[in-house]
């Protein structure tokens, strides 16, 4: 059987004229090229020709001519990895699910039905606002035509910021539908054979923040499988991708505990949430987060325990790898009102109305997660407005109060360092 020895993938996206076509080429060692094309549509593999020239060096002449004609009439290429690249073995042959109930320390059934549920709803988020495939085999999430380069996922979340300024302005111009042509070129979408309406695609800010998890899922599914080669004749192991406990908390006394600081902390105005109910209570100690926060965090002292509040499908990535500071141009997509930092606050309501998704018409999740954690707020700026920069020189953190930063009506706690905060509790809500 040949052997691809080159490729290229192109799509070419005009929302404006309904264009929205791949065309992928291959050049294989019998000097044959392979085209497939057609219309990004789920579930289509487009229609598949095979070419040659018999002169030599035909298959390449072959190849580039094909893929000067198309970039001539507009199609660009798609930012995706060769498939040459080396990927690790050992998540070939072990899905995430099975990888975080192997690796992820629990002595309790319970929490292994949590993995298998955080697993489920992180898969079913991402692939069900675009057209990203997920490998089960594997537990990674990729394009019809392969992963998304590095490269690619930075101009994604560029091309993001832009975006998000135009939908703010509700500004769905050509501007903004030159921009959502070059994104559909990263991260494909599929939107049928009718030409759709430009505003459909990015109504709000809700399908911003949709569409920046699903590159952060990119990028996490990029780091699992870029590995280096190993040496000839060994076997890649799994990659250990959690360094992380999870208890079921069984003390009574404790549970009652952390249930009473969440009623006192709450305010009587967050009344989407009011229907939630707290069922469990789970331990949390993230080696990695741990370790920074008493070597590093804990040192800057003024120690407060704080809320945070994330998507049921973004508590697995929490788990594997802990609260990541983001690029910082995805503070602005993000909607971060005092810069490129974490986010925490003592109201409790305040941080489950994020888990809930308050601010995208709600998840529509059946179950929610909280994190409560040990935070060093150390010297802590009180900012008067939102702002974008880092704390001034001697500080440590901004505590934005209520009432005197801007128009914010609840506190919120921003560090800037990672090793600043523990999460120290999971919190389960129905």
């Amino acid at each position: 059987m040949s052997k691809i020895t080159k490729s290229a993938r192109l799509i070419f996206v005009s929302v404006a004229s309904n264009n929205n076509k791949f065309y992928y080429i291959d050049l294989h060692d019998d000097d044959s090229v392979r085209i497939r094309y057609g219309r990004y549509i789920e579930d289509s593999g487009g229609q598949l020709q095979t070419q040659s020239d018999t002169t030599q060096p035909g298959g390449e002449r072959l190849f580039n001519k094909k893929l000067n004609e198309k970039t001539n009439k507009g199609y660009k290429p798609q930012p995706v990895l060769d498939s040459n690249i080396p990927t690790s073995a050992g998540a070939k042959n072990a899905g995430l699910e099975q990888i975080a109930l192997q690796q992820i320390r629990t002595n309790s059934d319970e929490v292994k039905s949590l993995i298998s549920f955080l697993c489920g709803i992180n898969i079913h988020n991402i692939t069900s606002n675009s057209a990203i495939k997920y490998n089960k085999d594997t537990g990674v999430f990729s394009t019809a035509s392969g992963l998304i380069t590095q490269g690619g996922i930075i101009d994604g979340r560029l091309l993001l910021s832009k975006i998000k300024d135009k939908v703010d302005a509700a500004q769905w111009d050509a501007d903004y539908i030159e921009l959502l042509n070059r994104f559909l070129t990263i991260v494909p979408r599929d939107f049928g054979r009718t030409r759709p309406d430009p505003k459909s695609l990015f109504p709000d800010n809700d399908e911003v923040q949709k569409q920046l998890g699903i590159l952060d899922s990119l990028e996490a599914s990029l780091t699992t499988v870029t590995t280096p080669k190993a040496e000839d004749g060994e076997h890649e192991p799994i990659p250990q991708l959690f360094d992380t406990g999870l208890e079921l908390l069984r003390d009574q006394a404790q549970f009652d505990a952390i249930k009473h600081h969440f009623e006192t902390s709450a305010k009587t105005e967050h009344v989407t949430i009011k229907h939630l109910k707290l069922k469990n209570v789970y331990t949390v100690e993230i080696a990695g987060m741990k370790k920074s926060f008493a070597e590093r965090g804990s040192g800057k002292g003024n120690i407060h325990r704080l809320w945070h509040g994330t998507s049921s499908a973004n508590v697995l990535s929490i788990l594997k790898s802990g609260y990541m500071l983001t690029p910082p141009s995805t503070a602005h997509i993000a909607g971060k009102n005092f810069g490129n930092g974490l986010y925490f606050a003592p109201a409790s309501t305040k941080s489950l109305q994020y888990s809930n998704g308050f601010w995208g018409g709600g998840s529509g999740a059946r179950k929610i997660y909280m994190f409560l954690n040990d935070v060093a707020v150390g010297k802590a700026f009180e900012p008067k407005n939102t702002t974008r920069d880092n704390p001034p020189k001697g500080y440590d953190s901004y505590w934005a109060r209520a009432g005197q930063a801007g128009w914010l009506i609840n506190d919120e706690v921003v560090v800037f360092d990672t090793a600043q905060a523990n999460p120290v509790f999971l919190l389960e809500f129905e």
